[in-house]
Formats: structure tokens, C-alpha cells, sequence
């Protein structure tokens, strides 16, 4: 397919066409691109923030291409082509359907009229770190993303940090920093100690420079704009992580009773995540149920975390 598209025609379009209550846990890019018969094409890039599969993101695909070609249609006769593609990086194999005809059970005879594509599909999960090339900021951005689940994610950071401190410019590996930075602290991922640590693990001996900046980044950074930001982020994470769970209880037994989605909605990161896990293997909302009082008898009688 690539040796029928001009890679030198790529344009960036900055609309978002998520539906509102599901941006917390995707993020899209739409890319248009000429063809070599010279037509237009659109590229679409739809990022998967769940940790685990959604079943209906073909169905939520065909809602995007949708919006895209009500948005981009002109006085042609014809529709542009639209390319779907879908990035995840979450720790559940992906085991939702590729194609929009395996969400419909339609009779074969009835198949030639229902809607159907395919959507391309990328794991980041599954794919070995030396197979993720390109420029430093993408190679970061995908290695980040693979990583946030990661029990080791300190020590993939401090990768990280180094790969953009040897690979780019000196403003360029700040401002590209920064932004891993706060999507990691953003996540819930990582602590203000967590930043600080792995910040100077990344220092080696003689990088005075980036050892000057560090310094500079915990004392300004982290304490003023950084520190404020964690705890905004931190709230953050924690409001995206309930979203969550909210859909898959809500996807697996439809009605939630109001006192349990008020009891849920005070949990922090952990307990919630803790939580997503068992919303995906309960049997039936009682066993949910649960699990949700085992938690609670055994959690320390200190205010949960926000």
C-alpha cells in the first residue's frame, strides 16, 4: 500500500474527531496524502490509552471515518478513501474484532448489504523495543507508550531521557523532556520521587549541562509548574481510571447501582485499577460486588488518595 502513496504529500490535519466522553483514553491524528494516480487519501490513527481491549472500537471507527468525510466532502462526485489504523499499548492482549462486520451477526444473505472495513492494527505491547525506528521524538513517544504499564518503567525512563539527551539538540531534548515528563506523571505512573529519581540516574559524569537543567527543572519545574501539575495530573489519572472502570461495568452488567458508582468514585489509582481487573473476570455484578467489600475491609482506615 505505501508504494502507491506520495510520503512527501503528508499533511497534518488538527481535528480531533473522538466522541467527547471517550477522550480521556483515545487520541486521534487525521493525515492527508496524495496518491500516486494523484487522488487524495486520508490517513486516520486512532491511540488506545485503555490498558485493555475495547470490542467496539471498530464500531467507533466507522462513527470517526463518518465525521471525517461529512467534514472534508466537496462538490466531487467521489469520497476520498480513508485508511484507519489503530495504536495500543495496553497489557490485555487485543482479542476485539478487526473488522466492523464481526460486531453485526448478519445471515449470509444479508451480508452484501451491511456496512463492513478493516482497520489496520498496531501493538505496541507486542513489539521488541530495537523494531521501534524512526526520528528521536517518535522512537520516544512509542517507547513511552509501550513502557507507562511496565513494572520497570523507572528504568525504561531513564532510556528515554538519554535517548533524547544524545539524539537531539539541546532545546529540542528539553522541550520534547517535558512532555514525556508530564505524560508520565499525568498517567499516575510515576511519583514527584519517581521524576527526581530516575531525572538524576539519567545524569552521567560529565554531562554537566544536563545536570545543570535537572537541577533547575526539580527546583523550578517540579516545585512550581510541575509540582501543581502532578497533583492536577495525579486527579487526573484518577477521574480517567474511574471512566474506565465505569465502561467496563457498564459494557459487562449495563446498570450500576448509584451507591456503588459513589463508593468507586472515591477509590484512588491503585484500588481502581485493582478494580478494573476484577470488573473484567467477575462473573456477574454480585461477585464485582464483591470484591469491591474485600478491598474495603482490608484497606488501611486512612483517607484514600484523590
Amino acid at each position: 500500500m505505501v508504494d502507491h502513496l506520495d510520503l512527501n504529500s503528508l499533511e497534518l490535519h488538527k481535528e480531533s474527531f473522538i466522541d467527547e466522553e471517550l477522550q480521556e483514553h483515545q487520541s486521534d491524528l487525521l493525515c492527508r496524502i496524495r496518491q500516486k494516480s494523484g487522488e487524495d487519501a486520508f490517513l486516520y490513527f486512532l491511540l488506545e490509552h485503555k490498558s485493555y481491549p475495547d470490542r467496539w472500537v471498530a464500531l467507533q471507527l466507522l462513527r470517526y471515518k463518518l465525521r471525517i468525510w461529512e467534514q472534508i466532502r466537496t462538490g466531487k462526485e467521489d469520497l476520498s478513501p480513508i485508511l484507519p489504523a489503530v495504536l495500543y499499548h495496553g497489557t490485555t492482549p487485543w482479542n476485539a474484532p478487526r473488522s466492523l462486520a464481526e460486531l453485526v451477526h448478519t445471515p449470509d444473505l444479508w451480508r452484501r448489504y451491511v456496512a463492513d472495513f478493516e482497520y489496520l492494527f498496531f501493538d505496541l505491547s507486542q513489539s521488541q523495543d530495537i523494531h521501534l525506528t524512526g526520528r528521536t521524538p517518535l522512537v520516544a513517544a512509542l517507547l513511552i507508550l509501550k513502557h507507562i504499564f511496565a513494572a520497570d518503567l523507572e528504568l525504561q525512563f531513564v532510556r528515554i531521557v538519554r535517548l533524547l539527551w544524545e539524539g537531539l539538540d539541546r532545546q529540542l531534548a528539553l522541550t520534547y523532556l517535558e512532555v514525556i515528563v508530564r505524560y508520565a506523571t499525568a498517567s499516575g505512573k510515576m511519583s514527584e520521587q519517581n521524576v527526581r529519581q530516575t531525572l538524576r540516574q539519567a545524569v552521567s559524569e560529565g554531562e554537566k549541562a544536563m545536570a545543570t537543567w535537572i537541577d533547575k527543572y526539580i527546583e523550578q519545574g517540579l516545585q512550581q509548574g510541575l509540582q501543581q501539575g502532578l497533583q492536577q495530573g495525579l486527579q487526573q489519572a484518577a477521574d480517567i481510571a474511574y471512566r474506565q472502570l465505569m465502561l467496563v461495568l457498564r459494557h459487562r452488567f449495563v446498570e450500576i447501582p448509584p451507591m456503588l458508582d459513589e463508593q468507586l468514585r472515591k477509590m484512588n489509582i491503585a484500588e481502581i485499577e485493582y478494580l478494573t481487573n476484577a470488573a473484567l473476570e467477575a462473573a456477574s455484578l454480585d461477585e464485582f460486588r464483591r470484591a469491591v467489600a474485600i478491598l474495603v475491609n482490608t484497606t488501611p482506615s486512612s483517607d484514600n488518595e484523590s
